[in-house]
């Protein structure tokens, strides 16, 4: 599953495409920004944490 950053971005700024795009484990059921765009967590069976320009940070399954 590829997951493309789309968000937090200007108006019009999508025009040139996206700034990126990294591959994750699991299937995203919620996403999170932080207000800056610094970092990005995704959720799912398994939690992501990416800077703001894609370096993945951690990932570690969620309890079941």
């Amino acid at each position: 599953m590829a997951f493309l950053l789309l968000a937090a971005l200007p108006a019009g700024a999508l025009a040139g495409g996206s700034l990126w795009t990294h591959s994750v484990p699991s299937e995203i059921t919620d996403l999170s920004l932080t207000p800056d765009g610094s970092y990005v967590l995704t959720g799912g069976d398994r939690l992501c944490l990416l800077a703001g320009n894609g370096t993945p940070l951690r990932q570690e399954w969620t309890a079941g």
